[in-house]
């Protein structure tokens, strides 16, 4: 999971950051997740490596933008996809086409970052500021609503 999701991205940029720094332009995008926010039962190396894509890009956007390069991170929530599918139903799911949709609209308009549902970012941020002990209580509760048969 680090490999592909945060290694795979530090090498995509790695392989293309000189070529635009030397143009001083261009524009990087990477896909996080919500899940980057804060940790998750039952998804550790994915929560762990999108939040190591978030501290990277973050990081790269301040080294890069003296050179003219934008930095683009996006965190969308759930989307429906194949991939997913078998949790339809017990997750809130944005659709494909939506998700598409809002995300070619941040990098157009070149957003240093975005997350999306906003609804499911406000209950995220109110959870990870949330006293541990109640914080604990509700992913536990939150927890117990999924099927074990539908994890991923």
């Amino acid at each position: 999971m680090l490999g592909v999701n945060l290694l795979g991205v530090s090498n995509s940029i790695a392989a293309v950051l000189p070529g635009m720094l030397q143009r001083r332009r261009g524009h990087l995008v990477a896909l996080s997740s919500l899940a980057s926010y804060m940790g998750m039962p039952r998804m550790l190396g994915y929560c762990a490596s999108k939040a190591g894509v978030n501290a990277l890009m973050e990081s790269l956007r301040f080294e890069v933008k003296p050179f003219g390069l934008h930095v683009t991170t996006i965190c969308p929530g759930w989307i429906h996809t194949p991939m997913t599918e078998h949790l339809a139903g017990h997750i809130p799911m944005m659709a494909l086409d939506g998700a598409a949709a809002r995300i070619l609209e941040v990098i157009r308009r070149k957003q240093p970052f975005a997350a999306f549902p906003a609804n499911l970012v406000w209950q995220l941020r109110i959870l990870k500021w949330s006293p541990r002990f109640v914080r604990d209580w509700l992913i536990q509760r939150m927890q117990r609503r999924v099927p074990a048969s539908v994890e991923p």
